[in-house]
């Protein structure tokens, strides 16, 4: 397997201990999903990118365009041309401490191949948990993809404890937000709703997908708006996974696979 690591192509990487993601989760990433050995969806991923770098303070010296053409490459290295996953890391490659030296950004790009060549929902419907021991806090830190990821481990942790495949999470005002790797829709009364962006929820690339293709309302979710649902599901740039089975999901599939 063949990684890019700063624009070249190698297959062994080597971090250092005063590596700034290793030391403060000083960085971010992006998860992508795979088809005909391109990325789905991929002007949502470089929005997003780009916002990301702005709030984080993150100074890239190519074109974020440029980055995502060294993903699709990287997956054409290594063979794939049907369906897989790119994840691609970015941090703050400087030293110092709190106050880094400079905001120069350095990146590694992973790939690897998916046996499947579109969006495919489960048999089965997942079982989800709360976790309300720490609650998510809502500012535009929120919304990123950060290497920092100790809310969502911890509520994974709690999940794994219950016997639970996925947990939700809340923020501080005790709204329901997302899972820990996904976004959260629900149905209800044959129409969809989503939190919005400012109560925390990390700003998904699909989840941007379904807003602009669905009539889809952003509102606060309570933990009861959850529960009495007719239907909720989960989002993320892999595809979607049913809590709570009904037909707006099969429909955003089928839709989302007219898109490949």
């Amino acid at each position: 397997m063949w990684y890019n690591w700063n624009g070249n192509i190698v297959q062994k990487t080597s971090f250092t201990h005063d590596n700034r993601s290793f030391r403060y989760g000083d960085g971010l990433f992006e998860s992508m999903r795979v088809f005909n050995g391109k990325i789905f969806n991929r002007k949502s991923h470089e929005n997003r990118l780009e916002k990301s770098l702005n709030t984080l303070k993150l100074s890239l010296e190519n074109t974020v365009s440029s980055l995502f053409d060294e993903v699709e490459d990287l997956l054409s290295r290594n063979d794939i041309s049907k369906g897989g996953f790119a994840r691609l890391m970015l941090y703050r490659d400087a030293q110092g401490s709190y106050i880094p030296s400079s905001n120069k950004v350095a990146y590694l790009i992973e790939c690897s191949k998916c046996n499947s060549n579109q969006f495919e929902l489960q048999e089965k419907s997942i079982e989800t948990v709360f976790f309300t021991e720490h609650k998510k806090p809502t500012s535009k830190l929120s919304n990123i993809k950060s290497n920092n990821a100790l809310l969502y481990v911890l509520a994974s942790i709690h999940a794994k404890e219950q016997m639970a495949e996925d947990a939700i999470l809340l923020n501080e005002k005790g709204n329901v937000i997302e899972s820990t790797n996904a976004n959260l829709f629900v149905v209800k009364e044959g129409k969809l709703y989503t939190p919005p962006l400012a109560d925390g929820p990390l700003d998904g690339t699909l989840r941007s997908v379904i807003l602009q293709c669905f009539e889809v309302k952003e509102r606060s979710v309570s933990i009861e708006d959850y529960e009495v649902a007719d239907e909720v599901f989960l989002t993320n740039a892999h595809g979607i996974r049913l809590v709570k089975e009904g037909v707006k999901a099969k429909e955003i599939i089928k839709h989302l696979n007219s898109l490949i």
